[in-house]
């Protein structure tokens, strides 16, 4: 037996604080269901989805231990069998491939309705339902079909870790963060001193740091469009000191950028990523 699941939420990021579930839509041999109820659905062969990584982590955000069957995704199914398909959107593909209409022209869905009418909502999230449903029945013959099977349900064991991961989200050390913190700067402190003592510019400047490099007469590459190169091929060739510690720089920057104070910007309560 199959069960086919599409939540309907206020919010994207299932970890900010504004986000919020207004219910889980099923659709089952037994009809449809719009609650936020705990699902028994551990006799399941599939619970199928349109991108089912968000639905997933919408029940996880609701219910932390609750266990789910295989994945379906019918999204990624459909980009195994149509790479050359423009959008991969639910009432698009209902739309282009199957002649099934658009559901959200059928009724009049307006934006600005989304989430004061839930009966709305409802009758948007049934067509939801209904059509992913008939796109899982579509699609797995065809993928049999093609010897691609193999490689969805591969996909499928990918895809169903990688949303318990993103739910819980991966632990960080704080306070090693703070000392790699500490240690880059400081480095970065140093670095910036020395390169002060050749010239007193701004050495994340491109503009000032060509300059400083043409006034001693140090030859740049071009690059295709015919500018003075200053990336890490050019100053790796002009090998002289000024050059060897703006790669250092650069190092520290993008170490106190992307893996220090990147990673401490968009940690949520517990020290989770």
């Amino acid at each position: 037996m199959d069960v086919t699941l599409d939540c309907e939420t206020i919010g994207l990021d299932h970890h900010s604080p504004e986000f919020k579930v207004l219910f889980n839509g099923w659709l089952d041999s037994e009809g449809l269901f719009q609650d936020l109820e705990y699902p028994t659905i551990g006799f399941f062969n599939w619970v199928i989805g349109h991108n089912i990584k968000f639905d997933a982590k919408c029940l996880y955000t609701q219910f932390p231990n609750l266990h789910l069957p295989r994945f379906y995704d019918t999204q990624i199914a459909v980009h195994l069998l149509r790479e050359d398909l423009n959008s991969y959107k639910l009432e698009k593909l209902a739309e282009v491939l199957y002649e099934y209409p658009n559901y959200k022209k059928m009724i009049d869905f307006k934006k600005e309705e989304y989430w004061h009418d839930i009966e709305w909502l409802k009758i948007y999230n049934k067509h939801d339902l209904i059509f992913t449903k008939r796109l899982k029945d579509l699609t797995e013959p065809r993928l049999k079909q093609t010897g691609k099977w193999p490689l969805f349900q591969m996909m499928m064991e990918y895809v169903k870790i990688l949303t318990k991961v993103e739910s819980k989200g991966i632990k960080f050390d704080e306070e090693e963060l703070n000392r790699q913190g500490t240690f880059w700067r400081d480095r970065q402190d140093r670095i910036t001193n020395l390169l002060g003592s050749f010239a007193s510019i701004d050495w994340n400047a491109t503009k000032q740091v060509r300059e400083y490099f043409r006034s001693t007469g140090c030859v740049l590459p071009k690059t295709d469009k015919g500018n003075e190169s200053i990336n890490e091929h050019a100053l790796r060739s002009l090998d002289i000191e000024e050059s060897r510690l703006l790669l250092e720089l650069r190092e520290c920057n993008k170490q106190l950028g992307t893996y220090v104070e990147g990673v401490q910007n968009v940690l949520h309560e517990g020290h989770y990523f």
